[in-house]
């Protein structure tokens, strides 16, 4: 059985590219529909548009979001989908650039799910910074202001 989304992630320059051009190409010979999705590509199945909240943990949820539908589509289809750079190198580029606490951008995968990580988040993700999360009245609940 053929999968039907493959990814290919890993350093800048390492391939990636033409491995993922390469598997396309292969499948297609073969007669299995398949089509490579680069992380520049316009409109991205999952990075269609850009996330404008204002918290590193609404970015984090917006990409779980975004990988939910697309992983959804992938399974309703008949092609095989390789998409590149998307799962991890482009959100944790986005997040090194930004200099997001190292806890935060080695702990993305589980973002979602941990709320103490979440009290870390106080930049926010297009550049500008949110002033540090302070604990509201409610407990366990955390505001985070624009600076």
């Amino acid at each position: 059985m053929v999968p039907r989304l493959i990814l290919v992630e890993g350093l800048p320059g390492c391939g990636k590219s033409t491995t993922a051009q390469f598997l396309a190409s292969q499948l297609n010979r073969a007669g299995q529909r398949a089509r490579w999705h680069y992380e520049e590509e316009t409109p991205h199945p999952v990075l269609q548009a850009r996330y404008t909240g204002n918290t590193w943990q609404g970015y984090c949820d917006d990409r779980l979001e975004r990988w939910t539908r697309f992983a959804a589509e992938v399974e309703a289809g008949t092609e095989v989908r390789i998409v590149k750079s998307t799962l991890l190198q482009t959100p944790i580029m986005t997040m090194l650039r930004e200099d997001v606490d190292p806890g935060v951008i080695l702990a993305f995968p589980n973002l979602g799910r941990s709320s103490s990580i979440s009290r870390k988040m106080t930049t926010a993700p297009w550049g500008g910074s949110v002033r540090s999360a302070r604990r509201s009245g409610a407990a366990g609940s955390t505001e985070c202001s624009s600076a």
